[in-house]
């Protein structure tokens, strides 16, 4: 696949399914998050996205804060679960999955400074599933190539902040 992915200029982004969510990157209820838009891919296959950090996420001139990049890894991939997980046509792309993801483990590898001024592509994919876990790559990037790739291990939860089956309390997930 190329990069940058074709973002859909028609399409609802996945997070209007819920408005009330608060999370830093991809919260449209966060006054103060980034309002990560993410959509289905044209094939189906993959969600993208594509955004245009302020300034205030820098940690030099011209240079995205890497915490902000793991951090939009992180909602894309989740967003990525939540969407592509279920077969396509099961429910539309802008409603809310059966069970929400969230995140297991989350690994980010730095390609190349990413910079700042300019938009940023994310392409997530579904990798593996086995019962509730899934495993997810997520690239990020401006239009001249990915800087930042991640993995990611999502498991379904009940509700939020309740774990599922055996991970419940702090017992460790397996």
């Amino acid at each position: 696949m190329s990069f940058p992915p074709t973002i859909p200029t028609d399409a609802r982004p996945v997070q209007a399914a819920w408005p009330e969510l608060t999370c830093f990157g991809c919260g449209t209820a966060n006054p103060d998050g980034m309002h990560l838009q993410s959509f289905v891919g044209e094939d189906g296959t993959d969600l993208v996205a594509t955004i245009e950090p302020e300034d205030r996420f820098r940690v030099a001139p011209g240079v995205l804060y890497g915490g902000t990049v793991a951090s939009l890894i992180d909602c894309h991939g989740v967003w990525t679960a939540m969407t592509l997980r279920e077969p396509p046509g099961r429910r539309p792309p802008d409603a809310l999955p059966a069970r929400p993801t969230v995140t297991g483990e989350l690994s980010v590898r730095y390609e190349a400074p990413t910079p700042l001024g300019e938009p940023l592509y994310l392409r997530g994919r579904l990798e593996a599933v086995d019962g509730r876990r899934s495993t997810f790559a997520v690239e990020l990037g401006p239009a001249d190539g990915v800087t930042a790739t991640g993995r990611l291990v999502t498991f379904e939860v009940d509700a939020i902040g309740e774990a599922a089956g055996p991970t419940r309390g702090h017992r460790r997930a397996r």
